[in-house]
């Protein structure tokens, strides 16, 4: 939930052994997750083969706001 509400920032290494210690789980599932949110697009492999938050940019927060009104007119 912390990378889709923009925490950590852009480019913050995201360690899984952490991870799973701050969520109280293995190391498994944080695996999973990492593997879908990069998948998404929320994450992204680094070079060294770890991973960090992607960040969002202008053009993703604007089509969030645009998908968000669609939603909320027609409901």
């Amino acid at each position: 939930m912390a990378v889709i509400n923009g925490q950590p920032p852009k480019g913050t290494r995201l360690v899984e052994h952490q991870l799973a210690a701050d969520f109280g789980v293995s190391r498994g599932p944080v695996r999973s997750a990492l593997q879908v949110l990069e998948g998404e697009g929320l994450v992204e492999t680094l070079p060294s083969g770890g991973m960090a938050s992607a960040g969002f940019s202008v053009n993703d927060l604007a089509s969030l706001f645009r998908v968000r009104h669609l939603l909320e007119a027609t409901g």
